[in-house]
């Protein structure tokens, strides 16, 4: 008999995606069951790990935006059936499907508390004004000869903490599906040093580090393009404003150089 009150299953890694309190149930009712998973393998290529989660958080939402930046590329891969039963509605459709499961009885329902606060601007709304105030700057630098420093300083301070918090989670974490995560391209670890040199007024390191954070935002938008990793509109904008900043600060700096 599987048994999940054993010492050995007793207690495990909790694993949102692929070992979570639903997968356990999944995998006992199968194994019991003697049931095969090849049936529950089909895969629906506009169905993914993200798009599952994006059903109950959607991407206009804050915390649908912030569980989409941490994610890497392996939650943009198709999934079967018997994966997507980590989530608790896909587990009954599955176990329905193999019939496991008589017909479902609703208990208890969900009392509304009422709407959320409206007057919340959703992500894309903040990213697009976050972008038109840094491209309205940076014109207004352009035609003043001016740097504003401190416009960068914020900026790839913001971005230092979260490569910090990419980087983490796909090296250090034992999440899988937060690694490989390409967000890294664009909240680059460069801009640690480069704060530094910009401090210290170093032009050629400065110039140096911005060449190469141009060079894997356009890396990164190729793989948006691509379709490999899913991006928010929150990315996007950032990444734009960093390629924008990135762009003002070599031109800036050779002009200085002539």
């Amino acid at each position: 008999m599987y048994n999940l009150l054993e010492p050995g299953r007793r207690f495990y890694r909790y694993d949102f995606f692929f070992d979570n309190c639903a997968t356990r149930i999944r995998d006992f009712a199968l194994k019991i069951t003697n049931k095969e998973t090849v049936d529950c393998n089909n895969k629906n290529p506009d169905e993914t790990f993200r798009s599952c989660i994006h059903e109950y958080v959607g991407p206009e939402k804050w915390y649908g935006t912030g569980i989409d930046l941490i994610l890497g590329v392996r939650a943009d891969r198709e999934v079967s059936d018997y994966e997507k039963a980590f989530l608790p509605d896909y587990l009954e459709a599955l176990l329905l499907k193999q019939h496991l499961l008589g017909e479902p009885k609703v208990l208890l329902r969900r009392q509304e508390t009422g709407q959320s606060a409206n007057w919340i601007p959703s992500p894309s709304i903040v990213a697009t004004m976050i972008l038109l105030i840094v491209i309205a700057i940076s014109v207004y630098e352009d035609k003043r000869r001016l740097w504003l420093r401190w416009l960068d300083f914020t900026l790839f301070s913001i971005m230092t903490l979260l490569s910090i918090l990419f980087w983490f989670l796909w090296v250090v974490s034992e999440i899988k599906i937060t690694s490989y995560n390409y967000n890294v391209l664009w909240a680059s670890i460069l801009y640690v040093p480069m704060i530094v040199t910009m401090v210290r007024r170093k032009a050629f390191p400065t110039m140096v580090m911005a060449t190469a954070n141009l060079i894997m935002i356009a890396a990164y938008f190729v793989l948006i393009i691509s379709e490999i990793q899913y991006a928010p509109t929150l990315a996007v904008a950032l990444a734009l404003c960093l390629a924008l900043r990135n762009a003002f600060i070599l031109k800036h700096l050779r002009g200085v150089a002539r």
